[in-house]
């Protein structure tokens, strides 16, 4: 509140002591001592712009201020512009100033510098003006007597961070000088790199007597990326150096052969500076500056034209001459300057903020003329005797501590210096920051061009950095496009850790929790796999992978699907083997008590049609698609069917053997040959081939399975189970074995009598079965995976074909007995009558238990 108040009561004496304009005039000079640092004494490089264009900007001001101000009677004058480049030149020069009694010193060069002059000048009460002392620690340091012309590097942080964003950077490596030249900040930059999502590669911290060795191993341990021995991208460098460590950053990173393996974003504008990119433009190359924004002063371009070296020149002028123009000013020495040498484009450019130094020299010359105005007023009691101005511009004593105290009052709270007249001309209350790349343009010469602008507004001097951020919005822009040169159409690349995975990967962070949301390792996904939002997730087994997506695979139908050749030509033959069965039913159910359906074993016959019937209906479990139930029919139906067949068949044969077996023996009836027992018997070898079905099921319930073609372009579906080459010899091993043993017994009893003996009928048709059998298992084994739905087509031609040797083998001349009944007498006139070894007793007991066992 105290500071509004002094401000305004300041403003009021101004306006009054200007409309009263009644002030006394005074004689003298106040002088300024400058300090720059032109050129590096160990290295004997000249700093163009840093430097010798900065001490040319006090020269100009001071020349305009004596010009065009009216400062009553006083001028401004120039005491020493001293080149240091060294911390002990730096003390000395400052000593010296207090010494001489000089009341304002412009400088010094740099943050660090900056610092180390804040001990002195508070010591020796010596008003200070710094046109460098970025680092955002100015106020908290103790800078007493320093007031700064330059932002807080608060906004140029926060304009990087900006930047970042927009360049969409996620991963970066830091580079700083010594002390507050850069670490200070850094550490401040690093902190906040989290808050954008980026993450920090490597931090490099020069020392504060680095070697050529110490920027070599940095830009080894900053080329991070090449470890991972990754080409494709570029390491993200921000730098936070002075100018002498920028140059010789640039330096190693072209004399190591780096100069495609870094993307720069420079703070202070160190790739807008001459001195930092001579002889290394092709490591600058593609770096972006930022710097506070310096508008076009023609008046200072004309004044850097026009300067040439004369007698009265400072030694850092004649040095810098000799430099640019590889000439000498000592007449004894050749090559020897001719004098038609000028300055022109060589040293001037237009973005070098030379404003820094030029608004130090017109703020004090507004305090000195304010303060003149107030104490040489003809109004003051003390100037109503006197004839000229009272203020001794030879003693800093008597003004300079004022002056110093009205330009702190007219200061941002971080000591940076405003003007103290209205409408602030020369300050426009805001910050701003423009951003240049270094590039090389179509007439093959490198140049800054504008890329980019950032800026706050900060109307209230009473505003802290915080408060600003907080109240008062950023305006941003950024180009992306070059539109002078076709060759650089992108600004930067994107610096990044790890790039994007690929569709069909996903990404396994870094175990270091600070790297972890910007560096990963892609790792496939399996086999038939997606990847959506950093997850795997398996196609189901229906689909294939395109493209990371999950696409259904075409389904091969069934040969039976197709109602085709195939369709057709199975379904007659079941049809008309239905048909046949039907019908040889009916026949027996007619003559059901006849001497032929009798001696047959009717029960038996029975048991074997219903046999005949499910192996006739089985193959329409292979013609349909797969599903649960016709899996399990698929599963269940050729084992019973075939067992319905061959144990009632066998049964049939051993009861005939049994019977004249035991005819020859005695009378008596054998045991289990009553139709009862014969049933029950069937129904237990059925249960048993039941059981085992039913364990099977229980185990692994058979349904449908979707099976991929070899080359993954294609499915079927078939049955869980159809593949298992020991499920299919459980489900036909009892079919199998009730075969071999009907087989047997055919033969066994091939030489009973013939009235009642079947033997003939029984061996030829398990004679065929056999054949049958033994062609379809080698084949049922040897197709697996050679082509889509063979087995399938195998097991339905066995039923078929079995329904048809057993249909007609065992029922064919009983059939033809019940249609033609005359001709069954005859056969049985013509048959032969018994073996030798048969008698009357025999023949009896035989028929008597062949009719009763019906």
């Amino acid at each position: 509140m105290y500071g509004i108040l002094i401000r305004f009561a300041l403003f009021i004496c101004i306006l009054h002591s200007t409309a009263a304009n009644d002030v006394a005039h005074g004689v003298g000079s106040f002088l300024f001592d400058g300090i720059f640092s032109v050129s590096d004494e160990s290295t004997k490089r000249i700093n163009y712009h840093s430097g010798f264009l900065m001490a040319e900007a006090m020269k100009f001001a001071v020349e305009k201020i004596n010009n065009n101000s009216d400062l009553y009677g006083y001028k401004l004058d120039i005491n020493a512009i001293y080149d240091v480049s060294s911390t002990n030149t730096l003390r000395n020069r400052i000593l010296s100033t207090f010494l001489e009694k000089i009341p304002f010193i412009i400088g010094p060069y740099s943050s660090q510098s900056t610092f180390i002059a804040g001990i002195l000048t508070t010591t020796f009460e010596q008003p200070t003006f710094s046109y460098s002392a970025r680092y955002t620690d100015f106020p908290l340091v103790g800078n007493e007597k320093i007031l700064r012309t330059v932002p807080s590097n608060s906004f140029q942080i926060q304009a990087v961070l900006d930047l970042i964003k927009k360049l969409k950077w996620n991963y970066l490596s830091v580079v700083s000088s010594y002390g507050y030249d850069g670490e200070a900040d850094a550490e401040k930059f690093i902190l906040k790199l989290g808050e954008i999502g980026v993450c920090l590669a490597q931090r490099v911290d020069i020392p504060k007597y680095p070697s050529q060795i110490t920027f070599d191993e940095a830009v080894e341990i900053l080329d991070i990326l090449e470890t991972n021995k990754d080409k494709s991208r570029q390491n993200g460098l921000v730098f936070f150096t002075n100018n002498k460590d920028s140059y010789n950053l640039f330096s190693a990173i072209k004399r190591n052969n780096k100069t495609k393996r870094f993307l720069i974003i420079c703070l202070s504008g160190c790739a807008n500076y001459k001195e930092n990119t001579e002889g290394n433009e092709e490591a600058v190359e593609g770096t972006l500056s930022l710097d506070v924004v310096q508008l076009e002063i023609p008046e200072f371009k004309e004044f850097v034209y026009r300067q040439k070296p004369n007698s009265l020149s400072a030694e850092y002028f004649n040095k810098t001459w000799e430099n640019i123009f590889r000439c000498s000013l000592n007449p004894s020495v050749f090559p020897t300057c001719s004098g038609n040498e000028k300055l022109g484009d060589i040293i001037y450019r237009s973005y070098i903020p030379v404003y820094l130094v030029m608004d130090a020299i017109f703020a004090v010359a507004d305090a000195l003329k304010f303060f003149i105005n107030f104490f040489c007023s003809r109004s003051q009691d003390w100037m109503l005797l006197e004839k000229h101005c009272v203020v001794n511009a030879a003693d800093r004593n008597d003004f300079a501590s004022k002056i110093f105290d009205i330009l702190k009052l007219m200061s941002y709270t971080d000591g940076t210096l405003e003007d103290i007249y209205t409408p602030y001309v020369r300050i426009n209350r805001s910050v701003q920051y423009n951003i240049y790349q270094f590039r090389l343009t179509s007439d093959g010469q490198y140049e800054n061009i504008l890329v980019g602008n950032w800026q706050i507004k900060r109307p209230f001097l009473n505003e802290s950095v915080e408060e600003t951020f907080l109240y008062q919005k950023q305006d941003f822009w950024l180009d992306h496009y070059n539109e002078t040169n076709s060759n650089h159409s992108e600004l930067l690349p994107v610096a990044k850790c790890s790039d994007e995975c690929l569709p069909g990967y996903i990404a396994v962070n870094h175990k270091d929790l600070q790297k972890a949301k910007c560096c990963w390792n892609c790792i496939k996904c399996p086999k038939n796999s997606i990847s959506v939002n950093n997850n795997c997730y398996a196609c189901k087994k229906t689909e294939m992978l395109v493209n990371n997506e999950c696409v259904n695979i075409p389904e091969v139908k069934s040969i039976f699907s197709d109602a085709g050749r195939t369709l057709g030509c199975f379904s007659i033959l079941m049809v008309i083997g239905l048909l046949l069965v039907f019908f040889v039913t009916i026949m027996f159910i007619r003559h059901n008590n006849t001497r032929v359906v009798r001696c047959s074993g009717r029960d038996l016959c029975y048991m074997i049609l219903l046999g005949l019937t499910m192996l006739f209906v089985s193959p329409m479990a292979f013609m349909s698609r797969p599903s649960t139930t016709v899996c399990i029919m698929r599963g269940a139906f050729p084992g019973i069917s075939f067992l319905m067949c061959y144990a009632p068949l066998f049964l049939r044969a051993a009861r005939i053997h049994r019977i004249f077996i035991r005819a020859r023996m005695t009378i008596s009836r054998p045991a289990l040959i009553s139709p009862q027992s014969q049933v029950f018997v069937v129904l237990g070898i059925v249960g048993v081939q039941a059981l085992l079905a039913s364990v099977w099921f229980t185990s692994k319930t058979p349904g449908p399975d979707f099976v991929v073609s070899s080359g993954g372009d294609s499915i079927t579906v078939q049955c869980t189970g159809d593949e298992s080459a020991v499920a299919m010899f459980v489900n036909l091993a009892l079919s199998a074995f009730f075969v071999l043993l009907c087989t047997i017994l055919a033969f066994k009893t091939r030489l009973f009598p013939k009235n009642y003996n079947e033997a003939k009928f029984i061996g030829v048709t398990l004679y065929i079965t056999c054949v049958i059998w033994s062609v379809f298992l080698p084949a049922y084994y040897l197709t697996a995976g050679k082509g889509v739905y063979i087995r399938e087509c195998l097991i339905s031609i066995l039923c078929i074909s079995i329904g048809y040797v057993t249909l007609f083998g065992l029922f064919g001349q009983k059939v033809r007995l019940l249609i033609w009944p005359d001709n069954a007498a005859n056969c049985e006139r013509e048959m032969v009558s018994f073996s030798k070894i048969s008698g009357t007793i025999l023949e009896k007991s035989v028929e008597k238990n062949l009719i009763s066992g019906v």
